[in-house]
């Protein structure tokens, strides 16, 4: 796996570049991540209500959940 360089944009500005059922991938730390052989610990896709993209996730131990693409962004940018 290539590490590309990393290039960060404002959410506005990509939004439109977002489509249904793309798949978001997060980074972290955490014990996956380190034992692990990839850079990423968690998985979700993208579903889109309205006009705003949601991030859709299933987690271990806590179920499913839809919240904004945008609130996680802010959150984990």
């Amino acid at each position: 796996m290539t590490n590309l360089p990393q290039k960060l944009a404002a959410f506005p500005r990509v939004v439109e570049q977002i489509h249904e059922g793309d798949l978001l991938l997060f980074r972290s730390r955490g014990p996956i991540a380190s034992l692990g052989r990839g850079t990423h610990n968690h998985a979700a896709k993208v579903a889109w209500w309205e006009n705003d993209p949601f991030c859709l996730e299933v987690t271990q131990w806590k179920g499913g959940r839809a919240v904004t693409l945008e609130s996680q962004v802010k959150k984990y940018p």
